[in-house]
């Protein structure tokens, strides 16, 4: 048996020993994607707890009061029809989102043109669904004051006819309903159709599945950050068996420091890559399409060896185990923000952004979403691959000098 080969066994045998520190890395990423997930994600989305109170009874607060009760509003509403102050009551228990009132005349100060005010109450507790009541209420506004100045001489026209009293004049009515087909042709050309439509398309055809969603968005980046947080933990090895001793009793027999070190290398590669297998077999039951097995192996091995070669780095420019342990803790942290563990990369402020691909877990984190997202191939990483590949070897060549000359000084 080579040497090579028994440090290699002997860091297999320390590892089964005493196995809760990698478990617990790799668990890390695991409870982590899967608390993002049920704090961001859900199964369905959540429906605005809406508060009408009607103190009109005109005809555009029968239209709204109507138009609650269609299947497609339903879908996203929750809707009580209360009075005013019944509606504060809940609003201040937390029994709604937001509480929209129609003042009374709403519907003849519309039509006659006069400033009126529809007012909505939201729940300081919730911030999203209360701002979509707002929002709706302005697109109703807006859409009201256009109408209305847009037909206000057939609207006119149909109010003088209904409240003179006695016998409707069908030929007013005919009239303002000729006035109101011209209007509406006038606007034809933005109205029917439309100029702007929004049209949603569900490419996937199958459930959605929020929290499954979130979890496969989140997990690529806390693997990535695990990959190398296992590195740094198995690297670390080395000082500590060179401040035991360990580290010189072995140099006693015919093993040189540089086959330590590059033994120790190779396993760290070797147990990211156990490590990245366990995970992706977690991970698989989220991919809902299929994806390149020959692109996700080469980058998987890819980010191994870079994860391996940086680390080896790190302790290698460290003048003790505890300033490497320190720095390369500070580094991780670093790379993981900027890098996109912690934050979608797309989600990252434009700054931070910009210097993300001067990090290591960068190329991981892109690489793994353009495998997963866009069923990218070898083709279509391989600037990742390069750039994971030169991390690798200017690490693993710098960092092997530096703590084999270090070795070599303290073993005489």
């Amino acid at each position: 048996m080579s040497a090579f080969t028994a440090l290699l066994r002997r860091d297999l045998r320390r590892t089964r020993r005493s196995p809760t520190g990698t478990l617990l890395l790799l668990l890390f990423p695991i409870a982590l994607g899967t608390v993002f997930a049920f704090a961001f994600g859900g199964s369905s989305t959540p429906r605005v707890r809406l508060l009408l109170a009607l103190e009109d009874d005109g005809l555009l607060a029968r239209f709204l009061s109507g138009a609650v009760d269609d299947e497609r509003f339903a879908e996203r509403f929750e809707t009580s029809i209360v009075d005013s102050t019944e509606g504060r009551r809940l609003l201040d228990r937390d029994k709604a989102s937001a509480l929209l009132v129609l003042p009374k005349d709403f519907t003849q100060r519309v039509l006659d043109e006069e400033p009126t005010v529809i007012s909505v109450w939201k729940n300081p507790r919730e911030s999203i669904l209360p701002q979509v009541v707002e929002e709706g209420a302005l697109l109703m506004a807006d859409a009201l004051g256009a109408a209305a100045r847009l037909l206000a001489v057939p609207l006119a026209t149909i109010r003088e006819a209904t409240e003179d009293g006695g016998d409707v004049d069908a030929n007013r009515i005919a009239s303002a309903a000729g006035a109101i087909t011209e209007s509406m042709n006038g606007a034809a050309r933005f109205l029917f159709p439309p100029v702007v439509t929004l049209e949603t398309k569900d490419e996937g055809g199958g459930s959605n599945d929020t929290k499954g969603s979130v979890f496969l968005l989140l997990l690529p980046g806390f693997v990535v950050m695990t990959i190398v947080m296992i590195a740094d933990f198995t690297m670390r090895d080395l000082l500590r068996d060179a401040t035991r001793g360990t580290l010189a009793l072995t140099m006693t027999s015919p093993t040189s420091a540089g086959t330590v070190v590059r033994a120790k290398i190779v396993y760290t590669i070797l147990l990211g890559l156990l490590c990245l297998a366990i995970l992706s077999g977690f991970g698989a039951p989220f991919v809902k399409s299929p994806i390149d097995a020959a692109a996700f192996l080469t980058l998987s091995i890819a980010l191994c060896a870079a994860a391996g070669g940086f680390v080896a780095l790190t302790y290698g420019l460290a003048k003790s185990e505890r300033q490497g342990a320190v720095v390369g803790s500070m580094v991780l942290l670093v790379m993981s923000f900027l890098g996109g563990s912690y934050i979608p990369l797309n989600a990252l402020p434009p700054g931070m952004r910009a210097l993300s691909p001067l990090t290591l877990n960068y190329w991981g984190v892109d690489g793994f979403a353009k495998i997963l997202g866009d069923g990218a191939g070898v083709a279509g990483i391989a600037p990742h691959l390069a750039v994971l590949a030169v991390i690798f070897v200017v690490g693993a060549a710098s960092g092997s000098f530096l703590l084999e000359r270090r070795f070599q000084r303290g073993a005489r």
